[in-house]
């Protein structure tokens, strides 16, 4: 059965928006450091050359992989995040508890991928397959960029919907 992920009105979250719709959320932590990345620094407003932390995890939904994500924040602002086990629990729940930082906008960019081998390969996918790549940058209420990630979705298990609505 797939997993709907909605993007509507607020910020929320995936583990917040699925465990709200009463869903078992776990998590696999694949690698949580430092790296260099020019667009996820770009993204963040920060140099190419600054230091990051990338936090890789496969999400799974009542048992079934739905996602590999990819999160990338500013090592100099978050770095109780390297000592955090997020094998369970929320990230922004977490920046939220320990940094006090509000989340408020999340922009974000759908576009088809087709993965390379190892990728398709941790996404269960059949080499070759075009999936749904989800780039995301998440800001706080001083509009200032916390978190740039890449959403890549199992085209087995996964649907989006977004949700739009007139201001009042």
């Amino acid at each position: 059965m797939k997993s709907r992920e909605t993007f509507a009105g607020r910020v929320t979250g995936f583990y917040r928006q699925q465990s709200i719709l009463g869903h078992d959320i776990t998590t696999q932590v694949l690698r949580n450091g430092i790296a260099v990345n020019a667009e996820a620094a770009q993204a963040l407003q920060l140099d190419p050359t600054d230091e990051l932390i990338v936090l890789e995890r496969l999400r799974y939904v009542n048992g079934a992989l739905h996602q590999h994500v990819e999160t990338y924040l500013p090592a100099s602002k978050y770095p109780g995040v390297l000592a955090h086990d997020f094998s369970s629990g929320s990230l922004f729940d977490y920046l939220e508890q320990a940094y006090e930082v509000v989340m408020s906008r999340n922009d974000l960019l759908a576009r088809v991928e087709v993965p390379s081998p190892a990728m398709a390969h941790l996404l269960q996918a059949k080499p070759g397959t075009a999936i749904l790549a989800v780039d995301s940058t998440v800001y706080s209420d001083a509009d200032t960029p916390v978190a740039f990630g890449i959403a890549r979705h199992t085209p087995e298990n996964s649907e989006i919907s977004f949700s739009m609505r007139n201001p009042s």
